[in-house]
């Protein structure tokens, strides 16, 4: 699987001759500099509504006619604004499709719609291509409904959020990461705000001290899994 950040809590992954792309803030995004334009995803799932996880979705949905995957409520407001290709879904639900499975599973988080629209509840996804399992924890506390997943699901990687503020922050993390029993981590939701800018090399560190590895994916690089 070979996943790309494009900032924040956008990612592209890509495996079975297909690319899913995650809650796209791009142009709105001072530090993404990818153009929605040319990005081509089968599929985009979203952890929630907030904007600063879906404000290219119509755009880009529409061009690509790629299916939208994330919370009924969620789903439902594109739908209303023209977006066709949707799939709603709800905590404990499994989607399967062209060689990838995602599972939708609860975070701590609120969530509303760009207009202030009711957007559900956040949620995380295991997004699993059949030879990898990737945790993408979205917009987070800590909880320790993470210890579950780790057994249930057994992830081989965890995307988690650092930048504190309106997420868990690095020390929380850490505890996330030895809750998820994951020992690769890629750090996300850091840098794009004033509120959550980070030192990364004392984050590195913080993770090192526990026995974990902390991947800070410069904006734009690739790595694969």
């Amino acid at each position: 699987m070979k996943i790309t950040y494009h900032s924040h809590n956008c990612f592209e992954f890509e495996a079975n001759n297909k690319k899913v792309l995650t809650d796209p803030f791009i142009l709105d995004n001072p530090l993404a500099f990818a153009n929605p334009n040319t990005l081509t995803p089968d599929y985009i799932i979203l952890t929630h509504g907030h904007f600063d996880h879906v404000s290219d979705v119509e755009a880009i949905a529409k061009r690509t006619g790629c299916m939208v995957i994330g919370s009924v409520e969620v789903v439902r407001w594109f739908n209303y604004k023209g977006v066709k290709n949707v799939h709603g879904m709800n905590f404990g639900g499994k989607l399967q499709v062209d060689g990838f499975s995602f599972k939708y599973l609860h975070a701590h988080h609120s969530s509303s719609m760009p207009d202030g629209s009711y957007g559900g509840s956040a949620g995380s996804f295991i997004i699993d291509d059949g030879l990898k399992k990737v945790f993408m924890a979205g917009d987070t506390s800590l909880h320790g409904d993470l210890k579950v997943f780790a057994d249930v699901y057994q992830p081989d990687v965890s995307i988690l959020p650092i930048g504190g503020n309106f997420t868990m922050d690095i020390e929380d993390a850490v505890y996330a990461a030895g809750y998820l029993k994951t020992s690769m981590v890629i750090g996300c939701h850091y840098d794009t705000m004033p509120q959550i800018i980070i030192d990364h090399k004392k984050a590195v560190e913080q993770f090192e001290e526990r026995g974990f590895r902390l991947e800070l994916i410069p904006i734009g690089d690739s790595i694969t899994i």
